[in-house]
C-alpha cells in the first residue's frame, strides 16, 4: 500500500519495503487488541481500517494509524 512508513519518514518506494511496514504496523495494532487492514474506498483511494469487537475506524493513513495506535494505547515500535 503506498503511503505506508508514516511518522514523518519517507515512505518505502519499494513494494517489498511497503509490506513490511504495513505487517509491522498491522503487529502493532494486534498487540493492542485491534486489527488494521488494508482497503481501498469507494473512490479508489486507499485507507486503513482499524477494528476492534465490531467496531471499525476508517484512518486516512499510516500517520493517522500511529496517532490511533497511541490513543488505544498501543506503543510503536519505530517505522
Amino acid at each position: 500500500m503506498a503511503g505506508v512508513g508514516g511518522r514523518g519518514m519517507t515512505t518505502p518506494t519499494n513494494p517489498t519495503d511497503q509490506a513490511k511496514a504495513l505487517a509491522t504496523l498491522q503487529a502493532e495494532f494486534a498487540l493492542a487488541g485491534h486489527t488494521l487492514t488494508a482497503s481501498v474506498r469507494a473512490d479508489g483511494s486507499p485507507c486503513l481500517v482499524a477494528s476492534r469487537w465490531g467496531l471499525t475506524r476508517e484512518l486516512r493513513d499510516p500517520d493517522e494509524a500511529h496517532e490511533f495506535l497511541q490513543q488505544i494505547g498501543g506503543r510503536h515500535h519505530g517505522l
